[in-house]
């Protein structure tokens, strides 16, 4: 299978945002990183979701991050991600999002 590495990225991320979604047919997905850096002077809460159209979990919940600190919350185990499922994060203060993925054809 060939393989594919991917990074989607999203910036000042406050409402429900959309940071991965694949979306190409065929396509496996496994989501090998997810970093979440908090921008602002005083602490953020976030979320991580997995929304599959009918169902939303979370990856991760109200979690808390320091003023001017980053959190990995993808760290040594992979998150699959099928095709049109969306990952999103929301937070109550401006946070970058960077997520890196490997997309198998």
């Amino acid at each position: 299978m060939p393989q594919n590495w991917v990074s989607s990225q999203a910036a000042n991320v406050t409402t429900s945002t959309t940071v991965y979604n694949p979306t190409t047919s065929g396509v496996q997905t496994a989501v090998t990183g997810c970093y979440i850096t908090n921008k602002t002077g005083s602490q953020v809460t976030a979320n991580v979701t997995l929304n599959s159209g009918s169902v939303t979990t979370y990856v991760a919940y109200n979690i808390q991050i320091p003023a001017g600190y980053s959190l990995e919350v993808v760290q040594s185990d992979r998150i699959n991600v099928p095709q049109n499922y969306i990952l999103a994060v929301s937070a109550t203060g401006a946070v970058d999002v960077t997520v890196s993925a490997i997309e198998l054809t």
